[in-house]
């Protein structure tokens, strides 16, 4: 396992020497906890192996499955709320930019993947009128009526 260093060269402008010090006992005794698996939340440690440990199984079936998807897909929609949505969210936001979906699929070479769906209070006059429940890529939240462009 690589080790995570810590240097707050950068910092040094607006945070003492005194109160890294100070918390350097905090930071080892976190540290302990996690490695020991003896804190608060320790069932939910995991992570802590990874990417050393874990299911090589599983993760060839998810290779096949993405595979799938990226040869008999064109769109993608991500549907959740809360964690089972944001970590969805993060990971494609990450591995990708901005712009993405208006790749041409040769270039892009797997689905237009769409997060998120939803009509702003100033919807562009290309999206559905109200009672629509789709702005075609407008991203944000769901809103079951999009009031459609303002006056």
């Amino acid at each position: 396992m690589s080790k995570v260093t810590f240097s707050y060269e950068n910092a040094k402008k607006f945070v003492k020497e005194s109160e890294i010090t100070m918390m350097k006992r905090l930071v080892l005794q976190a540290k302990e906890d996690l490695l020991s698996r003896t804190g608060p939340g320790n069932d939910f440690l995991g992570w802590i192996d990874l990417p050393e440990q874990y299911d090589r199984e599983e993760f060839a079936r998810i290779q096949a499955a993405a595979e799938k998807i990226r040869n008999d897909s064109d769109v993608l929609v991500v549907i959740g709320i809360g964690g089972s949505y944001l970590g969805s969210r993060a990971a494609i936001s990450f591995l990708n930019h901005n712009f993405v979906n208006k790749l041409g699929a040769d270039t892009r070479k797997a689905p237009e993947i769409w997060p998120d769906r939803f009509c702003s209070p100033a919807c562009p006059p290309e999206a559905p009128r109200p009672g629509s429940r789709s702005c075609d890529g407008y991203a944000g939240t769901l809103v079951p009526d999009c009031p459609g462009p303002p006056p």
